[in-house]
C-alpha cells in the first residue's frame, strides 16, 4: 500500500475510501494520497482508455465524496474542521478550532528578521543580467 502523508484525522476517511474504490476494482493501485490544498488528493494508477466507462465513473464519484468530506474533517484530530489559513497565509489546512489555535501558535513567520522586499542589489544585478536599462523606468 501506498504511504500517505496526511493527518491522523484523516486515516478513516482514507481507509473506507480506498475500500469503496477495491469494491469497483480490486487491481487498482493508488500513486499518491496527500493533503493539497486544505483536502484530501487521491491519485489512481489507471488507464483511463482501457477502463469502461461506468467504472471510471464510479470511481471518480468515490474520489469526489472523499475530497468533499475531507473539507469538514479536520486532518489532526478527526473532528468537525473547515479549511483554514495559517495567520501568514502561507497554508491552507482543513482544521477544527483547537488544532488550528495550536498551529497557528507553534509557527514563526517565515520573514522573520528577513526583508520581504528585494535588496537593491538583486534588483542591480537583474537589471545587468538583462543586458540593459530597467524596461519600467522612463
Amino acid at each position: 500500500m501506498i504511504e500517505n502523508t496526511c493527518g491522523k484525522g484523516w486515516q478513516s476517511l482514507i481507509s473506507s475510501t480506498i475500500e469503496k474504490v477495491h469494491e469497483v476494482d480490486p487491481s487498482i493501485k493508488f500513486s499518491y494520497i496527500k493533503e493539497k490544498f486544505g483536502k484530501l488528493s487521491f491519485g489512481l494508477d489507471i488507464e483511463y482508455y482501457n477502463t469502461a466507462a461506468t467504472k471510471v465513473a464510479a470511481l471518480e464519484e468515490i474520489l469526489c465524496e472523499a475530497e468533499r468530506n475531507s473539507e469538514t474533517i479536520c486532518e489532526d484530530c478527526e473532528a468537525v474542521g473547515t479549511i483554514n489559513y495559517d495567520k501568514y497565509g502561507f497554508w491552507m489546512k482543513c482544521l477544527c478550532d483547537t488544532c488550528r489555535e495550536i498551529k497557528n501558535s507553534t509557527i514563526s513567520p517565515p520573514s522573520a528578521g528577513k526583508p520581504l522586499a528585494p535588496s537593491k542589489k538583486t534588483v542591480k544585478v537583474a537589471k545587468k543580467d538583462l543586458g540593459r536599462k530597467n524596461p519600467f523606468k522612463k
